[in-house]
C-alpha cells in the first residue's frame, strides 16, 4: 500500500480573468506548496487578466475540454462492445443519482460521457471547484472515480444569474466531501442551502502581501483633492450608486472630491454613468475598466479612503461573503469604509481599522467621510490596523498552508502495488 501523490483538478467558473484575483493567489499556493495541478474553465479566452497568470505559467496548466463535446460519447461508440459493458456497469449509479430528482437517462448521459474521457483525467485524486454548478456537472466524475470533491463556495450569485436547482444542490453536498467557505456568514448560507455543518472548513480568501506594498497617505488638508475608490462588478448589488449620491452630498458642502470606479460589466457601467450626468457629478468621477494589476495598485496607494457599499440582500441571493478588496485597500493602506452586510464584520474592524456603515444608506456614506476628515488623528492608527489585519488573518502563505492541508486530508486515498 501506497499513498498516492496528491493531484489536483482546479474547476474556475472564469480562468483567467480580471476580476478574480483569488483565483490566481490560490493557484500560486498550489504551486508553492508543490501540489500539481490541472484547470479546467468554461470561459479560457479571456486576453485580459492579472500579470501573475503570465508570471506563473498558469495557463500552462488548463484543459482542453468541454462539458459539451461529443468527443467522449464518439470513443465509446467507437467500440460497441466496451459501451455496452460501460453502460450495464454504471447503470446502478445512474439510478441513484435518478433518487435525487435528476433524470435517469441524463444521469446516464453524463456518467458514460465522463468515462469516455478516462485519459483525460488520468491521475487526478481530487477535484475542487469554485462554483456550484460545475461542481454538480463534476460531482458525476466524482462518483464514478471514486475521487474526492471538494467545493469552495463563494456566495449565492447575483439575482439573474443561474444558480443551481435545489434538488441538483442537494446531490452536490452529499457527494462533496469538504465545503470550503470564507467566513461564518457563508457557513450559515451553506448549512440554510442543506450541506452538513460537518463539512464546511471556514478559510477566508488569502491576499499576497508581496503584491501590495504598505504606502498610506497622510489626510488631505481642507484646500486639497480628497480621493475616493471602489472596486466591484458595475452591478446594483455593489451599491455604487449610493456612493455616487454621498458624492453629490460632498461637493454640495464644498468639498474637493474625486471619486474612481473600477469595475466590470458595460451594462452596468452605462447604468452608474446616467447616475453621474442626472446628479451633474462628471467631472467628480472616472471609470476604470479591464485594469492591470499594476494599475489597480496604483490606484490603491493614490486614493485616501476605499468604499465598499454593497448591498443586503431582499431575495435572499448574493451578498458579500468577505470583500477580497477590503483586504487589498488595507494592505495598501487605503482606509475602508464599508456595510455592514453578509461576512464584511467578519473581515474587518469598526474603528480599529475600518469605519462600517449601514446599507442602502448615502447619508452614512456621506457621514463616514466627513466624520475621517474631522478626525484625521484616526487615520495613522486605521491604516496600521488595518495592514497588521491583513498580515494576521489573510496573509496568502497562512491561508495557503491551510488549504494545503485541507485538499491533502481530503485526497487521502490508497493505492495496491
Amino acid at each position: 500500500m501506497c499513498k498516492e501523490e496528491t493531484k489536483v483538478l482546479v474547476i474556475a467558473p472564469n480562468f483567467p480573468a480580471i476580476n478574480q484575483p483569488w483565483m490566481d493567489t490560490y493557484l500560486e499556493q498550489l504551486l508553492i506548496f508543490g501540489m500539481p495541478f490541472k484547470i479546467f474553465t468554461k470561459n479560457g479566452n479571456s486576453k485580459v487578466y492579472q500579470q501573475k497568470v503570465d508570471d506563473l505559467s498558469l495557463r500552462d496548466h488548463q484543459m482542453e475540454f468541454s462539458l459539451f463535446s461529443l468527443m467522449g460519447f464518439l470513443r465509446l461508440t467507437a467500440r460497441p462492445v466496451q459501451f455496452l459493458k460501460s453502460i450495464t456497469k454504471h447503470s446502478a449509479l445512474a439510478k441513484e443519482f435518478s433518487g435525487f430528482g435528476i433524470g435517469y437517462f441524463s444521469s446516464l448521459c453524463k456518467i458514460v460521457f465522463f468515462s469516455g474521457h478516462e485519459k483525460t483525467f488520468h491521475g487526478i485524486t481530487l477535484i475542487h471547484s469554485h462554483s456550484e454548478i460545475l461542481a454538480f456537472e463534476f460531482s458525476y466524475l466524482a462518483s464514478l472515480k471514486v475521487i474526492p470533491l471538494i467545493v469552495t463556495f463563494h456566495g449565492l450569485p447575483p439575482s439573474g444569474v443561474d444558480q443551481l436547482d435545489p434538488k441538483k444542490r442537494k446531490l452536490l453536498y452529499s457527494v462533496a466531501k469538504k465545503v470550503i467557505v470564507n467566513t461564518k456568514f457563508a457557513r450559515n448560507q451553506v448549512v440554510s442551502l442543506g450541506c452538513a455543518s460537518e463539512k464546511i472548513e471556514i478559510l477566508p480568501q488569502g491576499l499576497t502581501l508581496e503584491d501590495f506594498d504598505y504606502l498610506p497617505r497622510r489626510a488631505p488638508d481642507r484646500d486639497q483633492l480628497l480621493e475616493l475608490l471602489t472596486v466591484g462588478r458595475y452591478q446594483k448589488d455593489k451599491g455604487q450608486a449610493y456612493v455616487l449620491l454621498a458624492l453629490r452630498r460632498l461637493v454640495n458642502s464644498g468639498a474637493l472630491v474625486h471619486y474612481h470606479l473600477v469595475g466590470v460589466g458595460d451594462e452596468g457601467r452605462r447604468r452608474l454613468e446616467k447616475i453621474v450626468s442626472s446628479l451633474h457629478l462628471s467631472g467628480h468621477v472616472t471609470f476604470h475598466q479591464d485594469l492591470s494589476s499594476d494599475c489597480l495598485k496604483d490606484l490603491y496607494h493614490q486614493c485616501h479612503l476605499f468604499i465598499l457599499p454593497s448591498l443586503s440582500s431582499k431575495d435572499k441571493s448574493h451578498e458579500e461573503t468577505q470583500g477580497v478588496v477590503l483586504q487589498e485597500a488595507q494592505a495598501s493602506g487605503c482606509i475602508p469604509i464599508a456595510t455592514r452586510v453578509g461576512g464584511i464584520p467578519e473581515c474587518v474592524n469598526d474603528q480599529l481599522d475600518s469605519i462600517l456603515v449601514n446599507d442602502r444608506s448615502s447619508r452614512a456614506i456621506y457621514s463616514a467621510v466627513t466624520y475621517l476628515m474631522d478626525n484625521v488623528g484616526m487615520w495613522g492608527l486605521l491604516q496600521k490596523g488595518g495592514r497588521e489585519n491583513v498580515e494576521n488573518n489573510f496573509a496568502a502563505e497562512r491561508i495557503g498552508y491551510r488549504m494545503n492541508k485541507i485538499l491533502k486530508n481530503s485526497s487521502e486515498r490508497t493505492l495496491l502495488r
